[in-house]
């Protein structure tokens, strides 16, 4: 694993850990765009971080395209800042 790929996995863990706090849990049969888009009906925090987050982490593992490092900086912001504490 690369060490951005590390990084992306690392950043949906973390929202996976943050929805699943605030009560939205993707079930195992889910993807993550799956997911999103059933957490977006029921008005989830950080739906656009999330969708950048999942698009890069498939541009990574999927396609094998690099993301800049500011990127993912960037990203790593806005995940950290998610605040997800309040339930649907």
């Amino acid at each position: 694993r690369t060490r951005q790929m590390e990084a992306l996995i690392y950043l949906v863990d973390t929202l996976l850990q943050r929805y699943s706090t605030g009560g939205w849990t993707r079930h195992p049969s889910e993807t993550m765009h799956e997911f999103l888009t059933r957490i977006t009906d029921e008005d989830a925090p950080g739906i656009e971080t999330a969708e950048r987050v999942v698009n890069a982490y498939e541009a990574v593992r999927f396609a094998g395209l690099e993301v800049a490092d500011e990127t993912i900086a960037d990203l790593t912001k806005e995940v950290r800042a998610l605040k997800t504490s309040s339930s649907p």
